[in-house]
């Protein structure tokens, strides 16, 4: 028999995907748990701005953020969702196509820590060069 607790993050972190693959900015934010919960997305803030961590209330930021680069639509494939006791790790590999046409192709690892209800934390690990070239270099294809 699986570990009640696994179980129970394995289902929060299934629960993020189909959130976030819906868009709905307020139900992911409503999924955290706790006033120091957050999402980070890794990487030197200096090199790449949107790294940070993202309260709750500005998940919506984030996902302004990085929204252009499959602003004329792409694709998303769950590689896998793994859980063990409160943590989850969720791999995706996001496909699109940016405003100015570039090409979006990035393997995203989400690592979901979780509390008794809720996310706790989500680090997210991706390619920043890719993403920060799509999103301000204008030379870049």
């Amino acid at each position: 028999m699986l570990n009640e607790k696994t179980e129970k993050t394995r289902e929060i972190a299934k629960k993020f995907l189909e959130t976030l693959f819906k868009g709905d900015v307020i139900g992911i934010g409503n999924m955290f748990e706790g006033s120091d919960a957050g999402w980070k997305v890794l990487g030197d803030n200096r090199g790449f701005p949107v790294a940070r961590k993202y309260g709750p209330n500005e998940i919506g930021d984030l996902i302004k953020a990085v929204s252009p680069a499959a602003a004329r639509g792409g694709d998303v494939d769950v590689l896998g969702v793994f859980a063990d006791g409160d943590r989850a790790f969720v791999e995706i590999h996001a496909k699109g196509t940016s405003f100015s046409g570039k090409s979006y192709d990035n393997r995203v690892l989400f690592s979901i820590h979780t509390g008794e209800t809720g996310i706790l934390l989500i680090e997210e690990y991706l390619d920043t060069r890719h993403l920060h070239e799509l999103l301000f270099d204008t030379n870049a294809e």
